[in-house]
C-alpha cells in the first residue's frame, strides 16, 4: 500500500512537470508558427486539466526544497502563483492546511534575503516564502477579498508563533487598517506571558519575543512597559532585546532614567551587555541631560570594548534623528549639541583610537550641519 501510494505521489509530481513543459512546448510551437504556413485543419491544440487547490496544496506538501534543487524551488513558485490565479476558490484548501497547525520550514539559504530581525520587524513581500504556511499567508493577501481577510484574521487568532503573528499583524493593518488592533495586541500578550516557542531551535523562532513586543511597539502599546522593564536584564545577565527595543519604541526618552539605573544592575557581569543600553542613550544624547550622562559613562566605560566605544561615539552621525535626507529644526538642533557633547567628552580619550573616533564624528556632524543650513561651519 505504501509503495502504491508513493507510486501515485511519483505520477501526479511527474504529471505536474509533463503539464509544464507541455506548455513552454506551446509557447515555442505558437513562435514557430510565424515562421512555417501551418493549414489550419492540421493544428492540433491540447488542453491541460487545470490542478483543483487540493492538488496544488498537496504537491507543495511533498515538495523538497533545497538550495541545490532550483528546479523544485521554481516549481514550489510555481504552484503558489497557481493557486493565486484561482482567487477565492483556493481560500477553503488553504484554510485547511493553516487550521491543521502543521508546517514545512525551508532552507534559511533560500530565503536569506527576507528575513526578521532584533527590534521584531519583518517585511511582508519576499522573493520565496521561509515557509510553506508563509507561501500560503501570500497567496491569501495576493488574492484579497473579504473571505481572505477573515482567513488571514483567524490564523492571527490562533497562531501560537511569534514571526506570524508579527507578519500576520502588518499585512492586516495593510487590508483593514486598525481593524485587527486590539487581536493583534491581546495575542501576542498572550503569547509573552504564556510562550509555545520559548525552546525552539528553528531560525524564524530566534527573536520570537522581539517580534511579540514588536507587534506591541508597532501599535505603541505601553501597558506592558513596566513588565518590559523587570526583564531587560535576564537571569543569566544578558539583555533581551526585545524588551529593551518594545521601551525605546513606546517609552523613547522617558525610558532613560530606568536604562541608566540598569546599566549599573550587578547582575550584567559581561561588559559588553551593556553595549544596547548605551546604544539606546545614544538616541536620545544631545537632546536629554540624563541620556547625556549615560552616554558620557559608557565612553568611558573599560568594561565595553575600545571598538563597542568608538562605534558608539562616530555613530552620533546616524542614530536619533527624524530624517539624515532632509533635516528637521529639531535634527539641526540636535547637531548642534552634539558638537558641544563632543567638545565636553573628548578630554576623557584613553587612545588614539577614541581620539580618532571624536575627530571622525566631529567631522561628519560639521559637514551634515552645513548641509542642513547651507553654510560652512567654523
Amino acid at each position: 500500500a505504501r509503495a502504491a501510494a508513493e507510486l501515485r505521489e511519483k505520477e501526479k509530481a511527474w504529471q505536474q512537470e509533463k503539464d509544464l513543459l507541455a506548455s513552454e512546448l506551446r509557447d515555442a510551437q505558437q513562435k514557430l508558427a510565424g515562421f512555417k504556413k501551418v493549414s489550419p485543419r492540421t493544428e492540433v491544440v491540447e488542453v491541460t486539466k487545470k490542478q483543483s487547490p487540493k492538488e496544488i496544496i498537496d504537491v507543495l506538501k511533498n515538495l523538497r526544497i533545497s538550495s541545490k534543487d532550483p528546479k523544485n524551488i521554481r516549481l514550489a513558485i510555481q504552484q503558489l502563483e497557481n493557486l493565486i490565479e484561482l482567487g477565492e476558490s483556493a481560500l477553503p484548501e488553504i484554510q485547511a492546511f493553516l487550521t491543521a497547525q502543521s508546517d514545512i520550514d525551508y532552507d534559511p539559504s533560500i530565503f536569506g534575503s527576507w528575513k526578521g530581525s532584533k527590534d521584531g520587524r519583518v517585511p511582508i513581500d519576499f522573493v520565496f516564502p521561509p515557509s510553506l504556511r508563509f507561501g500560503l499567508f501570500d497567496a491569501t493577501r495576493k488574492i484579497g477579498g473579504e473571505k481572505a481577510e477573515k482567513l488571514l484574521a483567524d490564523a492571527l487568532r490562533i497562531t501560537g508563533r511569534g514571526v506570524e503573528l508579527a507578519y500576520l499583524t502588518r499585512v492586516l493593518q495593510e487590508m483593514a487598517p486598525f481593524t485587527y488592533r486590539d487581536l493583534a495586541l491581546s495575542a501576542a500578550k498572550e503569547l509573552l506571558n504564556n510562550p509555545v516557542n520559548a525552546a525552539s531551535s528553528n531560525a524564524l523562532d530566534k527573536y520570537e519575543r522581539n517580534y511579540l513586543f514588536g507587534v506591541l511597539a508597532f501599535y505603541k502599546d505601553g501597558s506592558l512597559a513596566q513588565q518590559a522593564q523587570g526583564q531587560i536584564v535576564l537571569t543569566d545577565g544578558k539583555i533581551d532585546q526585545g524588551a529593551l527595543n518594545y521601551l525605546k519604541e513606546t517609552l523613547g526618552q522617558q525610558s532613560i532614567p530606568a536604562i541608566a539605573q540598569l546599566y549599573q544592575d550587578a547582575r550584567i557581569t559581561d561588559g559588553q551587555q551593556k553595549e544596547p543600553l548605551a546604544r539606546l542613550a545614544l538616541n536620545f544624547a544631545g537632546a536629554d541631560a540624563q541620556a547625556d550622562a549615560l552616554y558620557g559613562t559608557a565612553i568611558k566605560d573599560p568594561t565595553l570594548t575600545e571598538n563597542s566605544r568608538r562605534e558608539l561615539i562616530e555613530d552620533l552621525n546616524q542614530d536619533g534623528y527624524d530624517n539624515l535626507k532632509n533635516f528637521s529644526e529639531r535634527d539641526v538642533q540636535l547637531i548642534r549639541n552634539r558638537l558641544a557633547l563632543i567638545e565636553k567628552s573628548r578630554a576623557a580619550s584613553d587612545s588614539k583610537i577614541i581620539t580618532d573616533a571624536f575627530a571622525e564624528a566631529e567631522k561628519d556632524l560639521k559637514n551634515m550641519l552645513t548641509k542642513a543650513t547651507q553654510r560652512p561651519v567654523p
